[in-house]
């Protein structure tokens, strides 16, 4: 049986914003590498764009860009922060969009909200085109026991709703896409990272050593849906 969690995280009533703050150089590093993975897309779908942080760098890459978001508050976040970007309310199991449709679509720092990626992924192989670029990050914990596990399991619970799952990376694979790359980020997602936080520059270190994804604490998984 395909359970999964379809209730969204209740972000509400819950400062995202604040949750990056002093941590600019784990998010200029995730823009980064996104935009170096990337490519040059005409059309664009990030799943789950909060209030549009990753969504400011594909708005720039991309002919077209859509964002789609549970939360109504992360929603109006975006608008003060987005130009081009058309925005929609929606969950990721039923996405208003028609079949076959993005050639690049994105979900960062989403997935541990999810206990079974297959459903999404169903729904990523409809919109995508063929040979469509898929981005996705996942979390990883190179120092934590949670690696040996082979299954996805609910790790914490937070704001009621606020499940958090985590599952090792070949939980994330799916048969009908082929794995391309791995890459990490998180190096200075730390104490010390906040307390260096105005040195932005330290984000290339991030993204020139992202191959060694096994010392990160978040990982982006880049897919190639089939021809």
């Amino acid at each position: 049986m395909r359970f999964c969690f379809v209730d969204p995280p209740d972000y509400e009533n819950y400062d995202y914003l604040g949750e990056w703050k002093n941590r600019e150089i784990l998010d200029l590093a995730e823009r980064r590498l996104i935009m170096k993975l990337a490519g040059n897309p005409k059309k664009t779908l990030e799943l789950g764009g909060g209030f549009g942080r990753i969504t400011s760098v594909l708005e720039r890459i991309s002919e077209e860009t859509y964002m789609v978001d549970f939360s109504s508050r992360n929603l109006e976040e975006a608008k003060k922060r987005l130009i081009r970007t058309q925005l929609k309310r929606c969950n990721f199991f039923n996405l208003p969009f028609e079949s076959g449709l993005f050639d690049l679509i994105v979900m960062v720092r989403v997935m541990h909200h999810i206990n079974n990626p297959a459903l999404v992924y169903d729904e990523i192989l409809r919109v995508g085109r063929k040979g469509a670029t898929v981005i996705i990050s996942v979390p990883y914990s190179p120092l934590s026991k949670m690696r040996e596990t082979k299954e996805i399991r609910e790790v914490k619970t937070k704001l009621g709703v606020h499940k958090i799952y985590y599952g090792p990376p070949e939980t994330y694979l799916d048969k009908r896409m082929s794995l391309e790359a791995i890459f990490g980020t998180g190096l200075f997602d730390n104490r010390i990272g906040k307390m260096l936080h105005k040195l932005t520059f330290l984000s290339f270190f991030d993204v020139t050593t992202a191959r060694f994804w096994k010392l990160k604490n978040n990982l982006f998984l880049k897919f190639r849906l089939p021809d």
